[in-house]
């Protein structure tokens, strides 16, 4: 099911998906609406559509963050589940500046928050987050592109990257990621952990045991993704460590915890973004096991929820390039099913 469609409600793309299940048994679309085709900047606007049918049918597009010819984008969406409170958390910049800019040291990029308590029908805000989120010496900055996390005792973890003025020695990019982190529902923020270098556009999940496991993309130049764990909450982070089953062509990837497994979706390729797959783990994201290619074709930003008892995937995709559309489909997901593929994975190797 194509949910955005580059043309469609006067829009020329649609970009960097993100998607929650939230726990009234919703499900909750976001992406960036823009109005110049591959361009990361000028007017850009967030979209938000909704599904409250197990994913069957969804609302028409509702503007939830603009700021006339600016950019408004990178959402990334969570709920802190003991109030039920959605927090939308976003970056913004004068339209007029592009990520090579901000970087260079020409522009800003700021953070905010929103917050809706109706499952997203309504919204409060925008509130600038900017000092509480960021640290001398940053320029560049991005949430996710994916969803945040709540954790079992109501912190918010919202996966970030961002650029350094002064990047570490060695160091082949000026990208380093890290977290914000929220005790208070969202109200306030702070930075928690931060990784790098040469690590951007971070996605989190909570393990089993209650670590975090964080998983970035790289500029390494080895063709996979970087990873780390957390035993404290976001605070702090092991070494990024290079997992050399996740193979990426340097694009955005998206992790989800479910049960006792950890799910991870991206382009299984180290040269294109294509043949977009869903990897699992039942260690942690030790080793993994191939669940499906999803797409073979062009396909690049993803993220990913589960709702009664299926994975929906959130995804962009196209016939010549991965950004003609962003799609939504779903497969079910068992416990049985999982653990079933990771012994025959296991016994074949």
């Amino acid at each position: 099911m194509k949910l955005y469609e580059s043309g469609d409600w006067g829009y020329a793309q649609f970009r960097i998906p993100c998607l929650l299940a939230t726990s009234a048994g919703e499900l909750l679309a976001l992406c960036e609406a823009r109005s110049n085709p591959r361009s990361d900047s000028g007017r850009i606007r967030i979209l938000l559509r909704g599904s409250r049918d197990g994913g069957q049918s969804w609302s028409a597009p509702q503007v939830v963050a603009e700021d006339g010819d600016n950019t408004v984008g990178n959402p990334c969406l969570v709920e802190h589940r003991p109030s039920k409170t959605l927090q939308l958390i976003y970056n913004g910049n004068d339209g007029s500046v592009t990520e090579a800019d901000i970087l260079a040291g020409h522009g800003a990029r700021r953070v905010y928050r929103m917050e809706s308590r109706d499952g997203g029908r309504s919204w409060r805000g925008p509130w600038d987050i900017t000092q509480q989120a960021t640290r001398p010496g940053w320029t560049w900055y991005a949430c996710g592109p994916c969803h945040g996390l709540c954790l079992p005792g109501g912190r918010l973890v919202i996966p970030c990257n961002h650029g350094e003025a002064s990047p570490a020695p060695g160091a082949r990019s000026p990208y380093a990621g890290h977290l914000i982190l929220s005790d208070d529902g969202g109200a306030t923020w702070r930075v928690g952990a931060v990784t790098g270098p040469d690590a951007n556009e971070a996605t989190a999940a909570c393990l089993e045991d209650g670590r975090l496991y964080v998983n970035l993309r790289s500029y390494r130049g080895h063709g996979c993704r970087l990873a780390a764990w957390s035993g404290d909450g976001g605070e702090h982070l092991s070494p990024l460590r290079e997992d050399l089953a996740l193979r990426e062509p340097v694009c955005q990837g998206s992790a989800l915890s479910w049960g006792g497994a950890l799910l991870f979706l991206n382009p299984d390729d180290d040269r294109a973004r294509r043949r977009l797959t869903l990897k699992f783990s039942l260690n942690g994201g030790l080793s993994w096991a191939k669940h499906s290619v999803i797409r073979s074709g062009p396909a690049a930003y993803s993220d990913m929820a589960v709702l009664n008892g299926r994975l929906f995937m959130l995804f962009e995709a196209g016939e010549d390039d991965p950004y003609s559309w962003i799609e939504l489909t779903s497969c079910p997901l068992t416990a049985e099913g999982l653990q079933k593929k990771w012994n025959l994975e296991k016994n074949r190797n």
